[in-house]
């Protein structure tokens, strides 16, 4: 399929998604080859969903953003070259893409949603640059590439971390992490076993530490202190929660004070 880049004499800038009748090439069996032409910027969700026998694509030079499960469970996908100036590929992009095995990611690219590589088996190669601020916990999990770091806390991009593989009681996230990715210390997705929620007590909040993403600490049962060191540090509307013993070690006004009085969570002045 070559898709034109006009089309009644109007240039084609995205692939569409329409709620009554999903992605544009959703669940096309025939398909096997795609090019896209250079003006299209974005395309939306769930476009090639389900295309089982696609085999390549050829993406555009001006693309920005690649949608929820735009290329989900295309199972004969081996390889796609990701184009500079691409800056978001959401969730799902790639999910269960299984015969994918190896990915360059883009330095333009900003964000790496959840689940967007998540279960493509034979992903033994990916190369990140260090530069991306925002990458989901759980964006790789199910992948060989992924399974192999077995470090007690691993980075991606630009210091984001995105699994902790540690079994102590306090955590004391490292001094050169910018960010805490979604779902790290959640119950969601199960980054962390059971027994390793259960442990964690204490989590301490470097200054290097500007973010913590949807979900990164929440349901940890025994959690009962998060020490916040950055007063300024921005927290999404679910960083934190769900934490029954929980308290917010923090400033006075800082950002952290401020989600505390705003969750109902205890929180204690940190001197």
């Amino acid at each position: 399929v070559i898709i034109p880049e006009k089309i009644m004499f109007r240039k084609v800038t995205g692939i569409a998604f329409r709620r009554e009748e999903g992605g544009a090439f959703e669940g096309n069996k025939t398909i096997r080859r795609v090019v896209i032409p250079d003006s299209v910027e974005v395309i939306e969700t769930a476009a090639f969903q389900e295309c089982e026998n696609l085999e390549e694509v050829v993406l555009p030079s001006e693309l920005k953003e690649l949608h929820y499960q735009v290329f989900e469970g295309c199972k004969s996908l081996e390889k796609i070259t990701l184009p500079e100036g691409l800056e978001s590929i959401m969730n799902g992009a790639f999910a269960r893409c299984s015969q994918l095995q190896k990915i360059v990611i883009p330095q333009s690219v900003q964000e790496i949603e959840a689940m967007a590589f998540v279960k493509c088996n034979n992903l033994i190669e990916v190369r990140i640059p260090d530069t991306i601020p925002r990458i989901s916990g759980d964006a790789f999990v199910g992948t060989p590439w992924y399974a192999a770091k077995t470090e007690e806390f691993i980075e991606l991009g630009n210091h984001v971390l995105v699994k902790y593989n540690g079994k102590e009681s306090t955590i004391e996230i490292p001094e050169k992490t910018i960010y805490i990715g979604e779902y790290v210390f959640s119950k969601s997705r199960h980054l962390l076993d059971e027994k390793q929620r259960e442990t964690i007590t204490q989590i301490i909040v470097p200054e290097s530490v500007e973010g913590i993403g949807f979900l990164g600490i929440y349901e940890l049962v025994n959690l009962e202190t998060i020490v916040l060191y950055n007063d300024e540090i921005h927290l999404e509307e679910d960083s934190i929660g769900e934490c029954d013993k929980l308290t917010i070690v923090a400033r006075k006004d800082s950002k952290g004070h401020k989600y505390a009085l705003e969750n109902d969570i205890p929180w204690q002045e940190l001197k």
